[in-house]
């Protein structure tokens, strides 16, 4: 479940960057071919904008199985930076091989190579600074096992953090 909350997190993280359109050529600064975390990362940071903090409910539907969860973005994770909220959750190597924002709409490679194998997760959908509506794909192999699963995934802001 922390993996899917990450997953989704990441889609409302990616929304900061909405203030303009972003391409894959935009934010690959150094210009190698793919966007590291840290592009990602910076561009977000000189938006401007920032997720809302506060409390959030992620929807995701797995083959027809739903699960809800809840969690707090205070101001402290939103302050601390983009580059850490969009590592958390991801093992290994990481860099977007695709990133695309066009005012809401999210279309994003993101390829991970890890020990126990490599994987590929597709994101494309809707995002702003208190919401996400992600359709997402993930492919690979992990610990000699093949993987391949699609998922969709909802993020809304629903009030403050409890006290």
């Amino acid at each position: 479940m922390k993996r899917i909350a990450s997953i989704a997190a990441l889609g409302l993280t990616l929304s900061a960057c909405g203030s303009g359109d972003v391409t894959t050529d935009d934010a690959d600064v150094d210009s190698d071919g793919e966007v590291s975390i840290n592009e990602a990362a910076a561009v977000a940071e000189a938006s401007g904008m920032k997720p809302l903090p506060g409390k959030y409910r992620v929807t995701s539907d797995l083959g027809g199985m739903k699960t809800n969860v809840e969690y707090c973005l205070s101001q402290e994770e939103a302050d601390r930076g983009f580059e850490e909220m969009m590592q958390e959750g991801q093992e290994g190597d990481c860099s977007y091989e695709k990133f695309e924002l066009a005012g809401n709409d999210l279309d994003a490679v993101l390829v991970c190579k890890t020990d126990a194998g490599d994987m590929r997760m597709t994101m494309a959908g809707e995002v702003s600074p208190t919401a996400s509506d992600l359709e997402i794909g993930m492919s690979g192999s992990m610990g000699g096992m093949n993987v391949d699963m699609s998922m969709k995934a909802q993020q809304e802001r629903i009030g403050d953090c409890d006290e």
